[in-house]
């Protein structure tokens, strides 16, 4: 420790700990589904222990997750080696009742999902799920969002896999090998030094935002930022996707959508295909609300729609966790009856936000200031933004590995991801692509949703709906 610099938390990663009250979780996660490959015994039992030494070995490459938080009033927030970590906490074995049916799996994830993860030790957890039916087992993963974005989530979790299968020993893990904790005096003199040393970088930003191009990216900024101020406060329609308060439990489930249908869609429309996939979002939400007595007409929602900012090399780095995103906010045309159009209108209006508007430059300096500056900034400012509901749902969308992934002989079959929700919002909406399938993940308040099974069923719906009408 001594003489090393500690790691600070971002002012993004730490505001995903202050917006962290009551039953608003802010874990990202998946669950994943694996062929058995030799892994699973006739009894539908797997060898959990093996399993857990594989993925802590894997993990090894990742420091982050042998790393708590360490909270230290006005000087910052760092993430500081855990002399106490053990890989059976984190990587937990358990089991469904047979036949293990994927609505069984889905709602043991519901529980584990709706469980805080404990900040006092690394923020995640890993489920070994056996008892499936077809030779299958399965792994539910939750991790803090201050540790990783969805982007970063699956390059960590492509560094569990490899592209043939393979053996699950020959890993050599280092748990045995722990650091002393830092102390207080220790970490508050490094943060303080930090600080210090920070102080002639700050001094050269301000002199470059005199310069011309520096004044030309303020001025970006600021109208970028009035525009989501403007947009933040303005009033939302009330719907039953946002009630006034949601409750601590959590239902989830997923749906596996055919990625070349949709890029069949792409291609004869000419949209994008994260366009699509929000096309297909706003269909499925059309329905659900019609079924629950809305009336849709001229209704659009907003969608919280996070947009990857790494350039490629860090993309594709598992070592690169933390959130490197900036949040736009999409019209959803849910009141649009005809789904050519509703692609029409996500196209045209997303076209408009990434040529005409300037959220995404503003979300980037505002970063870059509370990253300079007190730490709890961006997480006031992202707490106040909620108490005007300037979002009705989250949609992320993250591209995953095209070809077949395996945990040692086990080939990954299916991977649903996870994204949390935020006040006031009773569905999360996550996909991800992998190996010629878009896998949906929604996560929903129980409560509020209790009729989850019929809302992935509309996804479903809305995908077909779309394709017959494009294509």
């Amino acid at each position: 420790m001594p003489g090393s610099v500690l790691e600070r938390l971002s002012s993004l990663d730490r505001a995903f700990f202050d917006i962290e009250e009551g039953p608003l979780h802010m874990h990202v996660g998946a669950v994943a589904i694996f062929e058995g490959g030799g892994l699973v015994r006739p009894d539908g039992g797997v060898d959990g222990d093996a399993l857990r030494h594989y993925l802590g070995a894997s993990l090894d490459g990742v420091p982050r997750f042998r790393q708590r938080v360490h909270f230290l009033p006005v000087l910052g927030t760092v993430w500081v080696d855990d002399p106490d970590f053990r890989l059976d906490y984190h990587v937990r074995h358990t089991s469904v009742p047979r036949p293990g049916t994927m609505a069984q799996l889905q709602a043991l994830a519901g529980r584990v999902f709706s469980q805080r993860l404990d900040r006092e030790r690394p923020l995640w957890e890993m489920w070994i799920v056996e008892g499936l039916e077809n030779g299958r087992f399965a792994i539910l993963t939750k991790a803090h969002h201050a540790m990783l974005d969805g982007v970063a989530g699956v390059g960590v979790l492509t560094a569990l896999f490899s592209l043939a299968p393979g053996a699950i020993d020959g890993r050599q893990s280092h748990e045995g090998q722990r650091g002393r904790a830092p102390t207080r005096y220790e970490v508050a003199r490094n943060l303080f030094d930090q600080r210090v040393a920070e102080l002639p970088v700050i001094g050269r930003r301000i002199a470059g935002l005199a310069k011309p191009k520096g004044r030309s990216r303020v001025r970006e900024a600021l109208a970028g930022g009035w525009q989501v101020v403007r947009e933040s406060t303005q009033r939302s329609p009330s719907t039953p996707l946002n009630p006034e308060r949601i409750g601590p439990h959590r239902a989830f489930g997923g749906r596996r959508l055919v990625l070349e249908r949709l890029k069949t869609i792409r291609r004869a429309s000419g949209a994008t295909l994260n366009d699509v996939a929000l096309a297909v979002v706003a269909g499925a939400l059309r329905r659900h609300l019609v079924r629950r007595g809305v009336d849709v007409t001229g209704l659009s929602l907003r969608a919280l729609v996070p947009v990857n900012l790494r350039v490629r090399e860090d993309a594709a780095s598992a070592g690169r966790v933390g959130n490197h995103v900036a949040m736009l906010v999409v019209s959803i045309p849910v009141g649009e009856p005809d789904p050519r159009r509703r692609l029409e209108l996500l196209r045209e209006h997303t076209a408009a936000l990434k040529q005409g508007s300037h959220e995404v430059e503003a979300a980037q300096v505002i970063e870059e200031i509370g990253d300079l500056g007190p730490q709890g900034l961006m997480g006031l400012v992202f707490g106040v933004a909620l108490q005007f509901l300037p979002f009705h749902v989250c949609v992320t969308n993250v591209p995953g590995p095209p070809v077949p992934l395996y945990l040692g002989p086990a080939k990954l079959e299916s991977i649903y991801p996870l994204v949390p929700l935020f006040a006031r919002q009773s569905l999360g909406i996550a996909m991800v692509s992998y190996d010629g399938g878009l896998f949906v993940g929604i996560n929903a308040d129980s409560d509020a949703v209790p009729d989850l099974d019929e809302v992935l069923g509309d996804v479903e719906a809305s995908e077909k709906e779309l394709a017959a009408a494009v294509v």
